[in-house]
């Protein structure tokens, strides 16, 4: 975890065996992060040997909470990027089991980079977890091996699951040393055997150690998840064979279909009593450790390892999986995927016990066998997904129940002569491309379940055909058909199917479908009218989503144009449905009074939206006009409990209420309501709501929203109060359960309860009540707030972990004291706090009050530009009084303050690994030199945009040690007073082990050095971990680090230590003439990149004393770089004073060198540049280009093709290559040469052929060039094939132009 905290890190790889318990590991990773606000989102997505790319784009799309799933922009394009850019969605992606380093390449170029909603950036760092550490070797920069369990921990794993929590049953003395050691200190192991003995008697315990005592280690596992499997009933043993049979990620409806096809529940007739037995059995093997969750309750997954213990043990010999053999009479249960391996199909298959095939045709060139079905008498289900072509000897099946042709390419003739034979119960053509539904389906009479769900193309039903299905039970139409034909409309259309047609389906319990019409009135069919079991119903063609917001089985979407009958049968369906969409609600004044008389007393989820008539969700029915008839004590503060008593309850289970786009709603609740109304309330959100001047009185606050939990408002004009004080209800605790409040854009809001003269959104009287377990509160743009808490209350908010205040115009301070008295506030769980664009903020808290912040880890204050300071009356931001023992992150922007820390605030930065500074223009130093050694965890230090300051550091006139030991970014950008990074006139010496791995300076007119030091002795300043140093517009600046006696016009000299720089990008340092000498280039081990622009006064990068070895060193140095960039150089002579160029394989044009099926790229070593190795017969054909301006003028150079042979390299024997150099697009050079064989096989003059390098690779000499000044352009090199043929087997690490 520390290593993804690092900016110089964005992947890192997880390593180790199969069951060693990787997975396990980054799902407490994702835990934690989740828990310790590390990422703003943590995403996880299992990957495997054969990815299912669109499936895995889908997921992480998901965890991000976007539509889209690409990473292409919006109709805006760049606009919307840049603007994104302004604000970063730091994003945690974990990518579980990876096999292959292309497929996760491909993942990776794919993953969406904007956030469109939020207009932010998407800012990743990448976990990824693999058996093998040579997969992520070059996918990541750091890799960790996960270990085995040491004995203690297998112990106390085994110990965790096997007991309950009576410590007083104690284990067998056998179990530790005897069973639980065995274990191979695997957790897959402990944790199977663990729940298979779990709560088992003694008897089992010696049986299990009798069985297990002759095991190896390496049966040991196979044999616990033996003992587990059969300890299992047969019902769920065979669940369990084929769940893994249909391997990772499948679909718990697919299951059912399966079970029902193969009869497995004898006397159940019912499909829902299916789902339930299959439901509990997937329950119960997740208990058990045999599956697991995959993170949706719709699907279900496993272990590799206990996937391949039950294909290769239990079931050796009756199922098969992924390849078709010849001896296959006793298998029962066959599941091809991928295209059933690499043969054809057999034209007649030899399986008579058959009962259940799937197999995944995803290639069209291989179709079925037209009789291959013909001798599978018993075959129960058939499963054919994405297939091209149904044979026909399908309809011989007699003994088919489930037929599945998802995802399929079908003809509907074709289709429909195949099931007019069959007796099926289920039939899924989910996703197929059909039009038209066959008119011989209503020949299916036992027929249960029929899956249309997806059919997007789907446009005709033929009119009778679904009336005909009498024994349907359950109809899915999900994204499918939706041109029912209305009665008594359009009658005309007699071709499709009428939805009355599904009032004479008898045994219909379930149905998925949706309906355009223009008119509720249209729909009059008594379907509506039964008590379905389940249903997904869309009335209306606004509806773009089926899937339920809480996984209610019973959800009704509904668009109303005009007001509904109180006959309608829809109000029977009303009464029964747990989530309710409702749109328009044309002439619906009241919600309850009109839609549904009994109250929606079986509703859980309700959500109204564009409603523009209604006024009220609910009315009292007790009312005379305006006034609600009620009877109140003497004074004056209660209803009389008889009144309220005699109102039937509303909404009594409803759990979520969202309101948006109610124009004229002028409250939720008109008048009195019952008893246990709201009772089970626990979210509400309001929305566009203009006429809304509260959300509910204090009487129901008190008497109904016991269980609320969740608040939200956002964008009403006219909200004053969140809950109005109707001088009712007594004095019960108001909203005691609140634990997230989210107030936003609400221009009127005076306080949540209670408004008084001082604008405070939270007073006294309610300190001990709402506030009491809130957790989260956000307030952004309620203008009229002066404040948030008074100090009393801030010391009741013992649960808040995030405060987040914004755009409050009128803000002056969030705590505020009626008096000078000093107090301590403790906030012990805050863990964010964020304070933005308050442009009156003077303070945070005006009195003298002690803040203490013990849990806080990020903390950002952000344009405010009165701020003071934390507390009133202090000359810095941050006083003694202010305490945050561990902060982690900081961010300071746009505030006139002078000085940021106290001389005593040292504690409160100890912990601190992150701090950015930039706009404020007061600021003349950061910190002091005696508060260094308290920034010992920094990683990140970035400031900008500060006019002021001089220094980074303010040295006190005295000696000190300026040591960062875990900074890993340093980034100082647009301080135009900046001089020096230390500053005053003493004797500072800097650690000479900094470990900052970025460091970007950047619009610092004044600095002449990076560094200084003024000790007598010299200093050595080494950056071992630096790998990327930016410097931009330093017109002053002559050298990155000045030590006495080293006056040298180079920027780098021998006193600064450099060894894994990587990349060096410098512009616009107008003093600069030279970079560094030859006799230090040795120490620029890693070098890959260097870019230099805009430098007027640069006239060469290397000086060389042209002796022979550190020509030499210049060679190496510049051969290593895959990137060179010089622009705008105008006194650039040459670069050293004799160089030679790589041109790296990725900078050529390669024939097909972008075909993975032609060429594989990789690196040799891991410090070493990308080469490309010829796969397949390849037309020689490669072509180089340089600049001229990289040469050294009045230099003879030889341009040479450096490569390598393969094991086996073809097509090379007395075959030349034509090499061709231009110079200026002219010809200069032309040859012939040779890559395999010795000179003396080949008689010809110009040729030329490959010597040895010392570095055991070989090279050839392409021609040779003298290069002079008034000779400019491009040198241009080319390669191609004299004699059309082919080669395979080369491997090409690049061209290199060298000096002779």
């Amino acid at each position: 975890m520390k290593a993804l905290q690092r900016p110089s890190i964005n992947t890192v790889g997880v390593y180790g065996d199969d069951g060693i318990g990787k997975t396990m590991l980054v799902r407490e990773m994702k835990r934690r992060a989740e828990k310790e606000k590390l990422f703003d989102v943590v995403v996880m997505a299992t990957v495997r040997m054969n990815p299912d790319l669109p499936r895995i784009q889908h997921e992480i799309a998901c965890g991000l909470g976007l539509d889209r799933v690409t990473n292409e922009y919006t109709s805006q394009g760049a606009s919307n990027l840049e603007k994104a850019r302004q604000t970063e969605k730091k994003v945690l992606l974990i990518l579980d089991d990876v096999w292959q380093p292309e497929m996760y390449s491909k993942l990776r170029e794919r993953l969406p980079l904007v956030d469109e909603k939020e207009d932010s950036l998407l800012s990743y760092k990448i976990l990824l977890t693999s058996t093998e550490r040579a997969v992520l070797s070059n996918l990541s920069e750091e890799q960790f091996e996960i270990h085995p369990l040491e004995e203690k921990e297998n112990w106390e794993l085994f110990k965790k699951i096997a007991i309950d929590q009576d410590e007083s049953i104690p284990l067998p003395f056998y179990a530790e040393e005897e069973i639980v050691s065995k274990c191979n200190q695997l957790p897959i192991a402990v944790t199977t055997l663990a729940k298979a003995l779990k709560s088992r008697n003694p008897v089992k315990w010696k049986a299990t150690y009798r069985k297990l005592q002759s095991y190896s280690h390496y049966e040991f596992l196979h044999s616990t998840l033996e003992l587990n499997y059969g300890l299992k009933s047969e019902e769920l043993q065979q669940t369990f064979l084929l769940c893994c049979l249909m391997g990772h990620n499948a679909a718990i409806e697919d299951l059912l279909k399966y079970a029902v096809g193969l009869g497995w529940y004898q006397g159940v007739d019912s499909i829902e009593e299916a789902r339930d037995k299959v439901s509990k059995s997937v329950s119960e093997l997740k208990k058990s450790s045999l599956l697991l969750d995959s993170g949706s309750n719709i699907h279900f997954d496993m272990h590799d390892l206990v996937r391949n213990f039950a294909i290769w043990s239990i079931a050796f010999g009756e199922v098969e999986l992924d390849s078709w053999s010849t001896t296959m009479e006793s298998i029962k249960w066959i599941y091809l995927s991928n295209a059933y391996g690499h043969d054809q199909l057999p034209d007649e298959s030899n399986c008579p016990g058959l009962t259940f095939f799937h197999l995944s045709q995803e290639d069209p060139s291989k179709p079925i066998p037209p009789n291959f079905f013909s001798e599978m008498e018993q075959l129960k289900v058939l499963g054919l997904t994405k297939t091209w072509s149904v044979p026909g000897s399908i309809s011989l099946l007699k003994n088919l129940n489930t037929l599945c042709l998802d995802q399929s390419v079908l003809a509907v003739e074709k289709l429909g002569s195949i099931i007019q034979t069959l007796n099926l119960q289920v039939l899924s053509l989910v996703g197929c491309n059909i039009e038209e539904l066959p008119y011989q389906i209503m020949a299916l009479s036992n027929l249960k379940l029929l899956d249309l769900s997806d059919c997007n193309k789907l446009k005709i039903i033929p009119r009778g055909v679904l009336s005909r299905l009498y024994s349907l039970q359950e109809l899915y139409m999900r994204n499918s058909f939706r041109q029912w034909v209305m009665e008594g409309v359009n009658e005309q259309e007699k071709s499709n199917a009428s939805l009355s047609e599904l009032e004479r389906l008898p045994r219909l319990t379930a149905i998925e479908v949706g309906i355009n019409i223009p008119s509720i009135e249209m729909i009059n069919i008594n379907l509506f009218r039964r008590n379905l079991a389940r249903y997904v119903i869309l009335v209306g063609d606004m509806w773009h989503s089926w899937d339920s917001s809480y996984g209610s089985s019973k959800m009704l979407k509904l668009k109303l144009d005009a007001k509904i009958s109180s006959e309608h049968p829809v109000k029977k369906l009303l009464k029964k449905t747990e989530e309710l969409h409702l749109q328009g609600l044309s002439g619906v004044n009241n919600v309850v009074n009109e839609l549904d008389e009994e109250s929606f007393q079986e509703l859980k989820y309700l959500f109204i939206q564009d409603a523009q008539n209604v006024q009220h969700i609910i009315t009292s029915r007790k009312h005379d006009g305006q006034h609600i008839i009620t009877s109140r004590k003497h004074d004056g503060q209660n209803v009389d409990q008889d009144s309220r008593n005699s109102i039937p309850p509303a909404f009594p289970v409803l759990e979520v209420l969202v309101l948006r786009n109610l124009e004229k709603m002028e409250k939720i609740c008109h008048g009195l309501v019952g008893g246990s109304s709201f009772s089970k309330l626990i979210k509400i959100e309001v929305e566009f709501c203009n006429q809304l001047k509260n959300l509910f009185s204090s009487s129901i606050a008190k008497r109904n929203l016991l269980q609320l939990q969740e608040i939200r408002v956002i964008k009403c004009s006219n909200m004053e109060e969140i809950v109005d004080d109707d001088k009712q209800g007594g004095e019960n605790d108001i909203l005691k359960e609140l634990r997230f409040l989210r107030l936003e854009d609400l221009p009127k809001l005076n306080a949540f309860y209670c408004s008084c003269k001082r604008m405070t959104l939270f007073r006294e009287q309610v300190a001990s009540f709402s506030a009491a377990k809130l957790m989260k509160l956000i307030i952004k743009g309620c203008d009229n707030l002066e404040c948030i808490f008074s100090s009393s209350m801030a010391r009741g908010l013992n649960m808040l972990k995030h405060l987040e205040i914004r755009k409050c115009s009128s803000m002056k301070e969030v705590i505020f004291t009626d008096n000078n008295v000093e107090e301590k506030i403790i906030f012990p769980q805050l863990n964010i706090l964020e304070i933005k664009d308050l442009e009156d903020l003077v303070n945070f808290n005006s009195g003298n009050c002690i803040v203490e912040f013990k849990s806080l880890k990020k903390l950002q204050v952000l344009n405010c530009p009165k701020l003071e300071g934390f507390i009133a009356n202090t000359q810095t931001l941050f006083n003694q009084q202010v305490k945050f023992p561990n902060l982690e992150f900081l961010r300071l922007s746009s505030i006139n303050i002078k000085q940021i820390w106290h001389i005593s605030s040292n504690a409160s930065v100890k912990n601190l690994k992150k701090l950015l500074v930039e706009g404020c223009g007061n600021l003349e130093y950061l910190l002091t030199c005696s508060m260094v050694k308290s920034f010992e965890q920094l990683m990140v230090l970035k400031i900008s945009n500060c006019k002021m300051m001089e220094g980074v550091i303010n040295e006190e006139e005295r000696m000190c040690e300026i040591s960062f030991p875990e900074l890993d970014t340093l980034e100082l950008e647009d301080l135009p007073k900046l001089t020096r990074f230390c500053l005053g006139n003493s004797n500072a010496t800097i650690n000479s082990n900094p470990a900052a791995s970025i460091e970007k300076i950047c619009d610092c007119e004044m600095m002449e050095e990076i560094i200084h030091s003024e000790e007598s002795k010299e200093e050595t300043i080494s950056f071992p971990e630096l790998h990327t140093l930016e410097l931009i517009k330093l017109p002053k600046c002559t050298r990155f680090y000045h030590a006495e006696n080293t006056d040298t016009p180079f920027l780098f000299n021998e006193k600064v230590g450099l060894p894994k720089l990587k990349f060096l990008s410098l512009s616009s340092i107008d003093n600069l003439k030279y970079l560094l000498t030859s006799s230090i280039v040795k120490s620029f081990e890693q070098f890959m990149a260097l870019k230099i622009c805009d430098c007027k006064m640069i006239e060469q990068v290397i000086i060389s004393n042209e002796l022979v070895e550190e020509e030499k060193m210049c060679e190496s140095f510049f051969s290593k770089l895959d990137t060179l960039e010089l622009e705008d150089l105008p006194k650039l002579a040459r670069l050293s004073g004799r160089i030679c160029h790589m041109l790296p394989a990725r900078h050529l044009v390669i024939w097909r060198g972008d075909n993975p099926a032609y060429w594989r790229w990789f690196k040799p070593d891991p410090r070493f540049p990308e080469v490309a190795e010829a796969l397949v017969n390849i037309i020689f054909q490669i072509h180089g280009r340089i600049s001229t301006r990289m040469l050294s003028p009045k230099t003879r150079y030889k341009a040479y093709l450096v490569f390598k042979l393969a094991d086996k390299p073809d097509g090379f024997k007395n075959k030349p290559i034509e090499a061709a150099i231009l110079l200026g697009g002219a010809e200069v050079s032309k040859r012939n040469v040779y890559e395999l064989q010795a000179e003396s096989e080949i008689v010809g003059n110009g040729d030329h052929f490959p010597q040895e390098r010392g570095d055991n690779w070989l090279e050839v000499e392409l021609g040779e060039i003298e290069f002079t000044k008034e000779r400019g352009g491009d040198l241009e090199i080319y390669l191609e094939e004299r004699i059309d043929d082919n080669r395979r087997g080369v491997i090409i690490q690049g061209m290199e132009i060298r000096p002779t």
